[in-house]
């Protein structure tokens, strides 16, 4: 989907904006991303998973070749509604192209406009994000890149009164103990974790 590549773009350039890649033309950049590869032992190439679901067009990314399972889903419960229903979602109605990128640019602010934002100064600047802000990223980014896409590819992001909850498919890569000790990350999906990292949205540094 070129918008979102677009988009894409213009979030990278202002997030590093003296970043070399930045040059390039889209496939070029879609290369260093990890989203276009050539085989170099058969010459075939294309675009990668991780690239159809960062930017791909929804019938592209759910065709029976690629993850025909992948539904992201958000979800706002905030009212006692007897008949159990949301007050508000965001999932794929074919209003958007309902891609990684697009997923996050319209659910992180959504979550993160629920967070109180106390006035704060960093130096003469307002500081408007808190480490609260930070975690919530941190788990939405963790939503998207570490769920395993070749299985029942739901991904669900509620807001239920005054907590969220995050649920994607996939078990741990790392033992329990390792999990729960922190310090060691195993990341199911590098070349998403790259595109995320390249807006600053991402640290890959395994510190939860």
């Amino acid at each position: 989907d070129k918008e979102s590549l677009q988009q894409y773009r213009q979030l990278f350039s202002t997030a590093r904006p003296n970043h070399p890649w930045l040059g390039f033309d889209d496939k070029k950049l879609l290369e260093k991303l990890g989203g276009y590869r050539k085989d170099r032992e058969t010459g075939e190439e294309g675009f990668t998973l991780a690239g159809l679901l960062m930017f791909g067009k929804y019938d592209s990314i759910t065709d029976n070749t690629c993850a025909p399972d992948f539904f992201p889903d958000y979800q706002e419960w905030m009212d006692n509604d007897p008949n159990g229903r949301w007050t508000a979602r965001i999932y794929p109605d074919g209003t958007w192209e309902a891609n990684l990128f697009q997923y996050y640019r319209r659910v992180l602010p959504r979550l993160q406009n629920f967070l109180p934002v106390p006035f704060q100064l960093d130096g003469n600047q307002r500081k408007d994000e808190t480490t609260a802000h930070v975690a919530v990223r941190e788990a939405f980014i963790n939503l998207c890149v570490h769920a395993d896409y070749s299985v029942n590819a739901n991904l669900i992001v509620k807001h239920v009164k005054n907590e969220f909850i995050f649920s994607n498919p996939g078990t741990l890569l790392i033992t329990k103990a390792q999990y729960y000790n922190g310090g060691q990350s195993v990341c199911r999906n590098k070349a998403l974790q790259k595109m995320f990292m390249m807006l600053g949205a991402a640290e890959k540094a395994g510190s939860g």
